[in-house]
């Protein structure tokens, strides 16, 4: 009796573990890397209304939250979010799931695609947690918005999702201003993780851009914070002029490179420090220089000898033994120098010397390279509080709206971080990888 009492338990065992894998396994877990062989966590967009500013999509959305806890940048972050986050309990929920949030207007919603065992215990556990959003089943799908009366195909994001890879994706729509997206276009955002490296790839899509000069190949310095290359006057010229007090488009007509090493945030408006390079040969350079020395002011008179404001002209070695000029007047100091087809202008007293040590050896940049952004995590705390200057919101109010972006991450970039990012434009789109990597 009490063998066949045994034998019946264990039969009874085998038959609820064999169902509950049934169940749990009835939606077959969805870790593809390439999201557009997901059709799955793509026929979730369903759900998504045509307003959303913001998408993510999360395949093995508890695979990847154990690659962000393993992950050196981001395991504090995901950890404390781990903690708050009113989807805290599905991590006690066997098996995978594949995750949707979306956000419309300032509120943050949720879908998840589940097996039939999976949505029961979801629901469940939502009943004794009072922080957990309220769900409604639709098909496979657990989600907390609204039945959508708008729906949208979403083929854009599904279009640019073909061929990419990675952990986790974000679509940014063009209300959604970020770093990582042009402006007024929308962006597609895959994020890769390995234990010491966060990679980000973002893409938009753009008509690309011919550079101006395609006989000279800039070559970005190493150790600058910021470089860029300059094929036309950009949108934010206007304003780094006022922040270098240089005229910048009187010198980059034919294209150059525009390279910071600092950012001064001792003075009422925050200025730039670093060098614009410009293609020149040298009777052209000749020319530019002249232009160069008529940049810094010089007030003459009674006033002048006060403010010991007439310009001072002086030539120096620099490094390499690289002949250098520089013009100094009223609270203004200039450089310049001429080297190999290149015309270095420096709008500061130690840009040049930098630069010119930084040009040595250093490869030239491909032609569709735009910009690098190279920032330890320190450098970019300091530089997000200058985006909070009254000043530099006033008299330049898209640089100060560029800072705020970066703003946005340095929160979540941990004590020692560095922050490398490269802009290029392809065929059909802008790209910027970035990468965070712990030290």
């Amino acid at each position: 009796m009490r063998k066949t009492f045994l034998l019946i338990v264990v039969i009874a065992l085998v038959l609820i573990v064999g169902i509950g894998i049934v169940f749990l396994r009835a939606v077959p877990e969805s870790d593809a890397r390439l999201l557009s062989e997901n059709p799955r966590l793509l026929s979730g967009l369903r759900l998504v209304p045509a307003g959303a500013d913001a998408i993510v999509l999360a395949p093995s959305a508890k695979g990847l939250l154990r690659a962000l806890k393993g992950n050196k940048v981001t395991a504090t972050a995901v950890t404390d979010w781990e903690t708050k986050s009113e989807l805290r309990a599905l991590r006690l929920v066997p098996g995978e799931l594949d995750l949707i949030a979306w956000r419309l207007q300032d509120k943050l919603f949720f879908a998840i695609a589940c097996s039939p065992m999976q949505r029961s215990l979801i629901r469940t556990g939502s009943r004794f947690n009072s922080d957990a959003p309220a769900f409604r089943s639709d098909g496979e799908w657990l989600t907390t918005a609204p039945r959508v009366t708008e729906p949208s195909a979403w083929s854009e994001l599904k279009s640019m999702a073909e061929g990419r890879t990675g952990k986790l994706f974000f679509y940014l729509t063009p209300r959604e201003r970020n770093f990582l997206a042009s402006p007024g276009k929308p962006a597609f955002v895959a994020v890769d993780l390995k234990p010491d490296v966060v990679t980000v790839r973002s893409s938009s899509r753009n008509s690309p851009v011919v550079p101006s000069d395609e006989s000279h190949s800039f070559a970005f310095p190493r150790s600058a914070l910021l470089s860029m290359r300059l094929q036309k006057a950009p949108q934010v010229l206007a304003e780094i002029e006022k922040l270098t007090r240089v005229k910048l488009s009187n010198l980059i007509a034919a294209g150059g490179m525009l390279s910071v090493y600092k950012v001064d945030d001792r003075k009422a408006i925050p200025r730039l420090q670093g060098v614009i390079v410009i293609s020149a040969d040298q009777q052209k350079a000749v020319e530019l220089a002249a232009v160069v020395e008529n940049l810094a002011p010089s007030v003459g008179g009674t006033l002048g000898r006060l403010l010991g404001g007439a310009r001072r002209r002086s030539e120096r070695s620099g490094p390499e033994g690289t002949a250098v000029v520089r013009v100094e007047s009223v609270g203004y100091t200039v450089e310049h120098a001429y080297t190999e087809r290149e015309l270095i202008v420096s709008l500061d007293k130690s840009s040049m010397d930098l630069y010119l040590i930084d040009r040595k050896g250093a490869p030239p940049s491909p032609p569709e390279v735009q910009w690098t952004l190279r920032l330890e995590e320190a450098e970019l705390r300091r530089i997000a509080k200058v985006g909070e200057n009254d000043a530099l919101r006033l008299f330049a109010p898209e640089v100060s709206n560029r800072i705020q972006e970066l703003t946005r991450i340095s929160s979540l970039i941990p004590e020692g971080c560095l922050l490398e990012a490269t802009s290029t434009t392809a065929e059909a789109y802008d790209e910027i990888l970035a990468t965070v990597t712990a030290k």
